[in-house]
């Protein structure tokens, strides 16, 4: 991935270059207060304390979370019967298979749609210098879950072995959103944040409103959309779990290479762009990368909501350091334990119903929201 690093750029918390910068204003302000502002960013990226002890303390978190899934359910299972299932499987033992078949695929595949949907909640808000902002506000959810919904009200639910018509619909009409919503902005020539931004929320919208027209006509898979809409994990396999982990492998992996200049961008564009950052290059490859990530999160298990909203400012806080090159993994870690948490819940709470976990992740989603509007109004009068 190429993003025209320049060899002359700064680095996080280092001064801007005085021959680079003499003389200049950023966004009509003399340098002076444009270097201020450098330092005073600079101290918010800093880690306060080491971060690597507490990125391993959520290790250790997701690997006790993960195994108490494991556990828990219609069937309780014991702690030495697990550990005995996956370690010396039996074919013929319907424990095993429970384990084996059902909950590990499921358990695995919350932990890398919650991982996906944290980066790519921290990419966005990154890129839209937004707290607010998350996974679906270029238009994701919208779109996938219009084609999804489309697909099955149609009749186009057909699946062999990975091959999954719904899920790749869903997929492809998030992927297509996003592409709409950014080539609409460049016809118009307002591809700054907010541009996108705005231009995001009207696609959803139409899309939203295509997908309720769906829903009224639709008979027999109207239960099959709503779950779907809502998020779950219940048709959770091994398969599903592959193509999740490959674009999450991708979009990790793209997102820690673009840790630096993400900390550039927090100082602002312009100062980015003296600073070495290739503004352009690395807001494109924001917006493919996050999109990559939401929409095969979204094709694998539907719409869980407030995700990447909320871990993002939950590993800042939690690793005590605005610095991505070490909030990126601390938000797929927590996004992982999140949404492993809130599959559990949402499948033992009302057994034996089974709750849409996207309604779980909500109702924890909705009063963090509140609290951080409100925290923000604070600081604004403050």
């Amino acid at each position: 991935m190429s993003t025209g690093r320049g060899k002359d750029r700064g680095t996080v918390g280092s001064p801007a270059d005085p021959a680079m910068v003499d003389g200049a204003t950023v966004r009509g302000t003399p340098i002076a207060a444009a270097r201020q502002r450098l330092q005073g960013h600079a101290e918010a990226s800093r880690p306060r304390g080491a971060p690597f002890p507490r990125l391993f303390l959520l290790v250790v978190l997701l690997v006790v979370v993960a195994i108490a899934a494991l556990l828990v359910g219609a069937a309780r299972i014991a702690p030495g019967r697990l550990f005995a299932s996956l370690f010396h499987p039996a074919s013929a033992d319907p424990t095993d298979h429970i384990l084996l078949e059902l909950r590990l695929p499921r358990v695995v595949l919350g932990a890398l749609a919650g991982a996906a949907l944290a980066l790519s909640g921290t990419l966005l808000q990154a890129f839209f210098q937004n707290p607010m902002a998350g996974p679906y506000v270029v238009g994701v959810s919208s779109g996938a879950g219009l084609t999804a919904v489309a697909a099955m009200t149609l009749g186009f639910t057909f699946r062999r072995g990975p091959f999954d018509l719904v899920a790749l619909a869903a997929f492809g009409g998030g992927i297509g959103s996003v592409v709409l919503v950014y080539a609409l902005a460049r016809r118009i020539r307002f591809l700054q944040s907010e541009g996108l931004l705005l231009i995001g929320i009207a696609v959803g919208a139409v899309f939203s409103a295509l997908t309720s027209v769906f829903l009224v006509f639709s008979r027999d898979g109207i239960q099959a959309a709503l779950m779907w809409m809502l998020g779950t994990f219940s048709a959770a396999e091994w398969s599903k779990v592959w193509v999740l982990l490959g674009a999450l492998v991708v979009g990790g992996a793209g997102s820690l290479w673009l840790g630096r200049d993400l900390n550039l961008l927090l100082w602002g564009d312009d100062v980015a762009q003296s600073l070495g950052c290739p503004v352009r290059a690395v807001r494109r490859w924001i917006l493919i990368l996050s999109s990559l990530l939401a929409a095969a999160s979204v094709a694998a298990c539907g719409v869980v909501g407030f995700v990447g909203l909320m871990v993002p400012h939950l590993a800042r806080g939690f690793l005590r350091t605005a610095d991505h090159r070490y909030v990126l993994p601390g938000s797929a870690l927590l996004g992982a334990i999140l949404t492993v948490v809130a599959d559990t819940l949402a499948r033992t709470v009302a057994a034996p119903l089974e709750l849409p976990v996207g309604a779980v992740t909500s109702a924890l989603g909705a009063p963090f929201l509140v609290w951080l509007v409100v925290r923000r109004h604070r600081r604004v009068e403050g």
